[in-house]
């Protein structure tokens, strides 16, 4: 018989989890990357890959170089990096360049974890907090009931 509604929480996947979400809270608040808009039309960017196609500062500061930025939005098929950013050089239109674009993509995406962008560092902050709470939550219960899924 089984209690509950039956389904059961992997408690070591879910702290990974709220340590990834944690990790990438850090970044945020400690680079400053929160959403900003973009252009005229009041556009907003909400993710990392768009912040660093569209702001050198950002991208600079995770240590890319604006060709790095132009192969990566070139593998990316963003086209409006170049309407929106006109100091970025030509994308390298050859296997190396797609290769590195690519390799720019794979660190971005490790770095977020896929999150969204917060508004700014409040909202950051707040998230934090419950993250917190949310993978002490965790630990605390995979310590009580000492396992991560239900025997059958």
């Amino acid at each position: 018989m089984t209690r509950g509604f039956g389904y059961s929480i992997n408690y070591d996947r879910a702290i990974a989890d709220d340590d990834a979400v944690l990790a990438w809270i850090e970044l945020s608040i400690q680079h400053g990357f929160y959403r900003r808009p973009i252009g005229d039309a009041g556009r907003v960017v909400n993710q990392l890959h768009e912040l660093v196609i569209y702001f050198p500062d950002v991208a600079s500061s995770l240590g890319f170089t604006p060709q790095d930025v132009a192969d990566f939005a070139y593998a990316a098929d963003m086209e409006s990096a170049w309407k929106m950013n006109p100091d970025l050089p030509e994308a390298r239109a050859d296997r190396a360049g797609y290769r590195r674009g690519e390799e720019v993509a794979k660190q971005v995406e490790a770095m977020t974890g896929c999150q969204f962008l917060y508004e700014d560092e409040t909202q950051a902050k707040e998230a934090r907090k419950k993250t917190k709470a949310s993978r002490a939550r965790h630990a605390r219960n995979k310590e009580k009931y000492g396992h991560t899924r239900r025997p059958r």
